[in-house]
């Protein structure tokens, strides 16, 4: 396996896709990330006759053609490396989107490099403010409901409400409720 730059011309698509269907927001979203910082993760091709076959990476190879870029970086792979397959299905099986409190931890650090503005930091992320806000205010609410969210035992939502109750003893009742089941958000 090597690293290289190749032309987007002689980049196959996948003869074996693994998503049955494409979003056409999320690949103009990427594609404007793309014209914007350009690809940071390399696609995983394979050499076939005539260019390169994208075992890993083919979201990113369509927002790249809709973003106008001329060549990508690419790992190379060869036969004796791990089977395309498994790698496709790494790539797409054992992905993890970030929790709610991921992302506020995160959008946290990158607010001072935005002056503290959040719709500046909005902007940079590509989430509408209400979204940013949302998960910054998750991060001054209670430290049990930020814990509940960041174990996956409760939603955004739910966390959402939970902190709008001032009495901490009624907060605590709904968290429980909310660890059990028993509330939810519409």
């Amino acid at each position: 396996m090597h690293l290289a730059k190749i032309s987007i011309n002689e980049l196959r698509e996948p003869a074996l896709v693994a998503r049955a269907t494409i979003d056409e927001d999320g690949i103009e979203e990427l594609a404007a990330d793309l014209r914007r910082v350009g690809v940071l993760c390399p696609l995983h091709v394979m050499e076939v006759e005539g260019g390169y076959e994208v075992v890993a990476g083919h979201r990113r190879l369509l927002a790249a053609r809709r973003a106008g870029l001329v060549a990508l970086p690419c790992l190379v792979r060869t036969a004796r490396d791990a089977d395309p397959t498994v790698i496709k299905l790494h790539e797409n099986l054992y992905r993890q989107e970030l929790t709610p409190v991921e992302e506020a931890a995160f959008f946290a650090e990158l607010l001072p490099t935005c002056e503290n503005d959040t719709d500046k930091l909005a902007g940079l992320v590509k989430q509408s403010r209400n979204y940013v806000e949302g998960r910054l205010l998750l991060l001054q609410g209670d430290p049990e409901v930020l814990a509940a969210v960041a174990q996956r035992e409760i939603t955004l939502g739910v966390a959402e409400e939970l902190n709008k109750i001032t009495d901490p003893a009624s907060r605590a009742e709904g968290l429980m409720w909310a660890r059990n089941g028993q509330m939810t958000v519409p």
